[in-house]
């Protein structure tokens, strides 16, 4: 009549559910910081690239 369950399931605990999710967000923590200011970077060194450039286009012309 009634079915006993067994006591070896396997799954996942709430403890260890968020441990993985503390884990993920220190290191999103980490990380994001670093994605977002790729953009930033990426543009002060073209701007760096194109200064030198009209410097020597300039240093040319003179």
């Amino acid at each position: 009549m009634f079915k006993r369950l067994k006591s070896d399931e396997s799954g996942l605990t709430l403890i260890e559910i968020t441990i993985v999710i503390v884990i993920l967000g220190l290191l999103a923590s980490f990380i994001a910081p670093r994605v977002l200011n790729a953009p930033d970077k990426a543009k002060v060194a073209k701007a760096k690239m194109e200064i030198s450039a009209l410097e020597t286009a300039l240093g040319g012309y003179a």
